[in-house]
């Protein structure tokens, strides 16, 4: 009866003790899963570095590509401002490494398609730049300096690089975006398995725990020999786990270990033991400076009693003294939580990234490399550009002067021959000498607008702005552009409402337009379209980025269409220089866009041109927007016959110059006034105080020892009534700043009629020849209010 009592007490026992085993044994698989996704994590990782690695060495082969490039252009440069063959070395090497770092581009991507297809084109751009440094190198060593000039000129090359930069920008920007998707990728990797790690590390303390358990259930449910029985194989049950999450954590290729609260090691595999340079056995029970020096030891126990405060993760660098050789390894440090969640200690997972950190500083190095060859090549190349600017400046001195002299020899050849026959027939034959004497007055006059259409270009020219209506401007000049162009071509006016107003000198201002309107009458000599447009309009940051004499703001544009033969890139390049010309010999003198742009510039706006063979033209022009007020404009002088002086008036004539002295003084005479004289400013001042009648100061600017203004201001403040006539062959910015003729001034430019002197001496003596436009306004030509 007794066996049978004790064989019915165990049948509880036992089936408990088969659900405990069955336990053990679903623990003991879900073990065996997580091993396996620990390991398949490992092997992802793995991978994820290999293409990692790939990205890093993609943007330094780009890197050394973009490097290869800018030699071979600076080599070419060196040997074409030198002409020394030693110049060309880095030209040589640098055509080498092209071919040889795009071969090694191609095999780096040979998985990407869309890089595969970069690095195609960028190999064709390669091909195309360095066969232009070629050919220019070529033309220069037969000795073919305007095939160079006009290879430089055409902009070839440039293009090619600027198209071989942005390809390079993209693979790089492209790469950059692969290596931050497969950086993430590690990081995950890096999750996963440090995940599994920590799932196995809580089974492993499930295990324990279900092992304890059993051992207490087991000692008060069977007898002792029955409990030690089973105490002995539930203890190799747990040694089997232990042993199996040792394997697991030991086949790991990162090094892993767990810390208990006072920063004991009490698990770790043998790539932990490896990084303490110990056994793994020798880490339990001890502290990491029991293997490191202090100093190394209390950043990562620092960041441990931070994990275990926070119960937050941490990531932390740490470096590691392992074989000889400094690792650097990134380390996730995890909290680990016994069974009442209060942190028991922590989980570390550590990951070698010195070759990554080495490959990232070798990216930074190379980086900061290139960019001091970049700059060291910039500087390069501007000195090169700039001797390249001088050179081609130079030509364009030699045909201005050239133009100049050829346009002067005409027009003093007209001059002196006509004076000449006039002096021989004046006697003999006074009417035809009367001919002669004013065929030499229309060459002065032809050379005096020649004179000035230079003042116009080179910006010298003084103006007299005002306020304009551009509307009112364009919609008055119908009837003198009828008259200029003639009746084949369709002349259109397209006139935006609510136009702003600009200040501008007007008369100068319809010169401009009018010399537009006869190039477009020129460029359609069978007829065709010409159309006048005003807007408002907005140039903005990035237009004025690009255009670096350009202020952003609001502009009031004026454009000239055309429906002409159009123009060449190569010809709109070189449409402002002056004495350029496409015109047939004795059609035009080469001075008219170079006048446009010449007054635009001046007036603070911006002129462009928009061209295309057989297409047409349109020329615009940009002036700032006018925001302030207004000063009443003077009433137009209506034509009258030439006003005379009287002899009471007396009026002084300062010049250094003998003949032009002469010529002004027999000029005021022969009008009437009566003249007195001097050659500098000594001798004004001592008139002035001996003649106290004197009336008008007509004075030259540019004197020595004491200029026209200084003189001027002296004398009125001795004569506060004295009237002041000034003038000058030379803008001087002595009444003349920024181009912009001062307030109050009265200005007579050389070379003078006797009809325009008779009027503006007649004006400034009745008060009306001064300039009036107000300060406010010339302010604001010079710096414009803008509305942004």
């Amino acid at each position: 009866m007794a066996d049978t009592s004790a064989n019915d007490d165990d049948g509880p026992v036992m089936r408990r003790w088969i659900l405990a085993a069955l336990a053990l044994l679903t623990l003991a698989g879900v073990v065996g899963a997580l091993a396996a996704y620990a390991v398949r994590a490992g092997n992802d990782r793995l991978e994820a570095d290999g293409w990692e690695q790939r990205s890093f060495q993609v943007q330094l082969t780009a890197q050394r590509l973009r490097t290869a490039l800018d030699d071979a252009e600076t080599g070419q440069r060196g040997f074409l401002l030198v002409g020394d063959e030693a110049y060309l070395e880095p030209y040589e090497q640098g055509r080498a490494a092209v071919s040889a770092e795009l071969a090694e581009l191609k095999a780096l991507t040979q998985d990407n398609p869309a890089q595969q297809t970069e690095i195609t084109t960028l190999s064709d751009i390669a091909r195309r730049r360095l066969a232009i440094l070629a050919n220019v190198i070529t033309y220069y060593r037969s000795g073919d300096q305007a095939a160079v000039v006009n290879a430089i000129r055409q902009g070839d090359g440039k293009r090619a690089m600027d198209e071989a930069r942005a390809t390079l920008a993209r693979i790089e920007a492209q790469e950059q975006q692969l290596l931050t998707e497969r950086t993430q990728l590690v990081r995950l990797a890096n999750a996963r398995s440090q995940a599994s790690i920590i799932a196995l590390a809580g089974l492993g303390a499930t295990l324990l725990a279900l092992a304890a358990a059993a051992g207490v259930f087991s000692l008060r449910s069977l007898d002792r020999d029955r409990v030690a029985e089973r105490l002995r194989s539930a203890s190799q049950e747990l040694a089997k786990a232990h042993a199996f999450l040792q394997l697991v954590i030991d086949k790991s290729i990162d090094p892993i270990f767990v810390k208990d609260r006072d920063a004991r090691f009490v698990l770790a595999n043998d790539r932990a033991g490896e990084l303490y340079g110990v056994a793994k056995d020798a880490l339990l029970g001890r502290r990491a400076g029991d293997f490191l020096p202090a100093l190394v030891a209390d950043m990562p126990e620092t960041a441990d009693h931070e994990v275990m405060a926070t119960g937050q993760p941490k990531i932390v660098d740490e470096r590691f003294l392992e074989r000889g050789e400094t690792r650097t390894y990134q380390i996730s440090k995890t909290p680990w939580r016994d069974d009442g969640e209060r942190v028991a200690g922590i989980i570390a997972v550590a990951h070698d990234i010195t070759d990554r950190k080495a490959d990232e500083d070798l990216l930074r190095h190379q980086s900061e490399i290139l960019e001091h060859r970049v700059q060291e090549r910039t500087r390069e190349i501007e000195a090169a550009s700039a001797q390249i600017r001088h050179l081609q400046k130079m030509e364009v001195v030699g045909q201005l002067t050239g133009g100049i002299a050829h346009d002067f020899n005409n027009m003093l050849a007209i001059v002196m021959g006509s004076l000449d026959i006039a002096s021989r027939r004046l006697n003999t034959d006074p009417d035809r000498a009367r001919t002669f004497i004013d065929n030499a007055q229309e060459g002065a006059r032809r050379a005096a607008a020649l004179t000035a259409r230079l003042l116009a270009f080179s910006r010298q020219m003084p103006l007299e702005p005002e306020v304009v209506d551009p509307n009112k401007l364009v919609g008055g000049m119908s009837e003198l552009l009828r008259r200029t162009i003639g009746e084949a071509l369709m002349v259109e006016t397209v006139l935006a409402g609510g136009i702003w107003r600009t200040y501008a000198d007007a008369s100068q201002l319809e010169n401009a337009l009018l010399n537009l309107c006869v190039n477009a009458r020129d460029a359609m000599p069978n007829g065709g379209h010409l159309t006048i447009e005003t807007s408002n309009t907005h140039l903005d940051d990035a237009y004025a980025a690009t255009h670096a004499e350009v202020e952003a703001g609001q502009y009031v544009l004026i454009a000239v269409t055309d429906s002409g033969t159009g123009m060449p890139p190569e010809v709109i390049e070189r449409a402002f220089d002056p004495f350029y010309t496409t015109k047939g010999v004795g059609r035009g003198t080469g001075l008219g866009l170079s006048q446009v742009y010449g007054f635009i510039k001046q007036s603070g706006g911006h002129v462009t041109i928009y061209s295309e063979p057989g297409q047409g033209t349109t020329v615009k022009l940009y002036l700032p927007r006018f925001t302030g007020q207004s000063a009443p404009k003077p009433q137009e002088m209506v034509a009258e016959p030439r006003p005379f002086g009287a002899v009471t008036e007396v009026l002084l004539v300062v010049e250094d110059e003998p003949a032009v002295r002469h010529m002004s003084v027999d000029a005021l005479r022969e009008l009437g006034y009566t003249v007195v004289q001097a050659e500098n400013a000594a001798q004004a001042l001592q008139q002035l105080e001996m003649q106290p009648s004197i009336c008008l100061l007509f004075t030259d600017i540019v004197m020595p020892d004491m200029n026209g203004r200084r003189l001027a201001d002296e004398a009125v403040s001795r004569r506060p009534d004295l009237k002041v006539l000034y003038t000058t062959g030379f803008t001087q910015n002595a009444v003349i700043h920024n181009g912009i003729l001062d307030y109050g001034v009265a200005f007579l430019p050389k070379p003078f009629s006797l009809d325009s002197l008779a009027r503006k001496v007649r004006q400034v003596l009745d008060g009306k020849g001064a300039n009036r436009a107000g300060k406010a306004e010339q302010s604001a030509l010079l710096k414009p209010e803008r509305n942004i």
